[in-house]
This record gives C-alpha cells, sequence and structure tokens, in this order.
C-alpha cells in the first residue's frame, strides 16, 4: 500500500519580534494568574460555565516549570523575572511529590504522581537541570543525579526505555514504551552527563541513540516514525558536549529523516 504526504503552502506571513515578545509576555501572565496558593495550576476550565472543572496533570507541571525556567534564563526583561519568581511559586508543589527509590545500589528519585514514571521524572529532570543552568545552584546537583539514575535504570540493553515503573521495586514494565519517554530520557541524560560533568550514563545515552536511530519505529509500531522533539534537543546538546554520540551513519540518517518530518508537521500545523 502507498502513503504520500502533501506539503501544503504556507500563508502564515511574517512574525515580528515585537509580535514574539507579546507572546511569551501574554504566556507567562497567564501562568502567573492561574497558579493557586498550593502551587498548582489551573488545568481544566469550563469556559461557559465559568467553572475549574478538576483534574491535574504532573507531567504537564514540570513541562510548564521548565518553560518558565527558560523564559527565565533567555529574557532580559519583566517578563523574564516575572517567569522566575513564578517558577519560584511551581517548585515546592512538584518537589512534594518526589519519591526516593533505592535501584540497586543507587538512590534514586521518581516522580510518584504519575502513570508515566520514566517521561513524568525526565521531564521534570529536564526541568531541574534548565532550574541549575539559570541559577547556578549546585545544590540541585543532587536531585538531578538522582533522577537521572532512575531514568537510566529504565534504560535496556537494546536501547528501549521503558515508561511504567512499579515505584515500591523500580522495575519498569516490560512493553510500556511511550513515543516521548524515550527522547526525554535521553535529554536528561545528556543534560546531566553536561551540567555535573560526569561520564555516568554514557552507555545508557549510546544505547538509547542507536534504538531511536535503528529500531524504535518498527518495534514500537510508529510508521512513519516519532516527530522526536525531546531526541532533537538532545542531540542538540550532545552536538555542543559530546559530539562523538553522532557520528554514526544511521544516526546521521535518522536525524535527516526527522528533520523530513518536522518539516512537513510545521508546514501542516501553521494552517
Amino acid at each position: 500500500m502507498a502513503k504520500g504526504a502533501v506539503a501544503l503552502p504556507e500563508h502564515c506571513g511574517d512574525v515580528t519580534n515585537e509580535q514574539i515578545d507579546t507572546s511569551i509576555a501574554e504566556g507567562v501572565g497567564w501562568l502567573e494568574r492561574n497558579i493557586s496558593d498550593s502551587g498548582v495550576w489551573l488545568y481544566r476550565y469550563n469556559v461557559e460555565e465559568d467553572e475549574n472543572i478538576g483534574g491535574y496533570n504532573w507531567v504537564r507541571h514540570a513541562g510548564v516549570l521548565l518553560s518558565l525556567e527558560q523564559t527565565a534564563r533567555y529574557v532580559d526583561t519583566e517578563v523574564g523575572e516575572t517567569a522566575a519568581l513564578v517558577a519560584d511559586r511551581g517548585w515546592p508543589a512538584i518537589e512534594a511529590n518526589y519519591r526516593n527509590i533505592r535501584i540497586g545500589n543507587r538512590q534514586t528519585i521518581a516522580m510518584q504522581s504519575s502513570s508515566s514514571a520514566t517521561g513524568g521524572t525526565a521531564l521534570t529532570g529536564i526541568a531541574v537541570a534548565e532550574r541549575r543552568i539559570r541559577t547556578g545552584d549546585t545544590d540541585l546537583d543532587e536531585n538531578l543525579l538522582k533522577m537521572a539514575r532512575f531514568v537510566a535504570a529504565q534504560v535496556q540493553a537494546d536501547g528501549s526505555v521503558l515508561n511504567e515503573v512499579d515505584l515500591k521495586t523500580g522495575n519498569g514494565k516490560p512493553g510500556s514504551y511511550s513515543p516521548f519517554a524515550t527522547g526525554q530520557a535521553l535529554f536528561l541524560l545528556a543534560q546531566a552527563r553536561a551540567i555535573v560533568e560526569t561520564q555516568e550514563f554514557d552507555i545508557e545515552i549510546a544505547a538509547i541513540i542507536r534504538y531511536l536511530a535503528t529500531e524504535r519505529a518498527l518495534r514500537e509500531g510508529y510508521v512513519p516514525d516519532v516527530s522526536d522533539h525531546w531526541g532533537a534537543y538532545a542531540m542538540a546538546v550532545l552536538t555542543e558536549t559530546a559530539p562523538q554520540f553522532l557520528t554514526d551513519r544511521h544516526t546521521i540518517q535518522f536525524v535527516r529523516k526527522q528533520l523530513g518530518i518536522a518539516g512537513i508537521q510545521v508546514r501542516y500545523e501553521s494552517q
């Protein structure tokens, strides 16, 4: 059976720096207005009834913290300062969900309020890494390493990453894959490697990259392959800090394929 993709023409017009700055400011402003005294954000809302309909997602809480930390790091205006203050209010809530788990001879930390234990912990660790880079606070290194060790424990010998984990034992559930957790795991391990200047995770990093480049699409049933932005962020870090991981021809072919997938997606979504 033949499959095809159509790249639609772009009609988005030019975006000015002022428009970009306004969008960032409005996003930070929404997060500032909608964080509660307990440090969690409004998540599900019925606009017609003006009603908070409850529910929460700690993985997305981690994603919000990551975006705020990045804004605080890169935006050198009052908006960046506001982002830092809002992030400060959101960190205690997620830290209350850390769970210490001993796996072998390693002390690790996982996110306990998440069915996506590996992905949720990886994304939280990525946010911790961003905060560490922004603030220079070396006290964050311990938790960063513990999260990286939990995630590394879910990396199998073939480079696949188990996403669902028994938090009593630290053992991953066989076959519990995720389209996002693999790239998130790689991103966290790459960041931990660079920030703490350790080679502790080199075996897992190499295994994940090989798996992404040669096996994941067929093993996990993604045809075409996943548009893996988390894996792309990881490889961007490794390009600057450990390019020796990215020289294999299969990895180069994978990156080129990802560029093609992302290019089609961007043009499609822009419509």
